[in-house]
């Protein structure tokens, strides 16, 4: 299996464990399991303490063209130290036919299906739903535009033309409560 390695150094990991370190975890679990380590995507801790995502972004390339066939890390929070955002993150590079492997065995319950955890159960159903609606609805192609319909009448009920927002009252000139209309193109 080819496989893409994550690490990222943030002061949000346990023990604040080193890239070189995760790097480590990662090549010795790609040969116990007789793996093909394609590449190693880094994220480094800045001077100022902030994080790039140079990295990350760069893995997303690889899982996007059709490179990877799984993306290796030490443990889940170096993705992010947020579970949710963990989840999101994970659910998009399974979108891709990906699967997303951890070296710490503690986390395999949380990447299982179901997950133990209930925000992890929560997350991946909102965004299973999100994905199906999406499917359904946003990322259809809309129908052709077709430029002659015929025009049939329409009733079309007049609730207010006052000012004050009030109905029309039944004796006013030229204002009836409901008409027969045809929508203009």
């Amino acid at each position: 299996m080819r496989v893409v390695g994550y690490v990222r150094e943030s002061q949000g990991l346990a023990e604040s464990e080193t890239a070189f370190a995760q790097g480590e975890r990662i090549r010795r679990w790609v040969a116990e399991h007789g793996h093909h380590l394609v590449a190693v995507c880094r994220d480094t801790r800045e001077p100022a303490g902030a994080s790039s995502r140079e990295g990350y972004r760069a893995l997303l390339h690889i899982v996007r063209s059709g490179d990877a066939e799984a993306v290796v890390v030490a443990e889940l929070g170096v993705l992010s130290s947020d579970k949710v955002l963990q989840e999101i993150m994970i659910h998009d590079i399974r979108s891709w036919g990906v699967a997303v492997i951890s070296t710490d065995l503690r986390e395999l319950e949380d990447l299982a299906e179901p997950p133990a955890d209930a925000t992890r159960m929560v997350v991946r159903d909102v965004l299973a739903r999100a994905g199906a609606y999406l499917d359904e609805f946003a990322r259809t192609t809309p129908p052709a535009v077709v430029t002659e319909l015929p025009q049939p009448d329409v009733v079309v009920e007049l609730v207010s033309d006052q000012p004050d927002g009030l109905p029309p009252r039944s004796g006013d000139p030229g204002t009836s409560a409901a008409q027969t209309a045809r929508p203009s193109a």
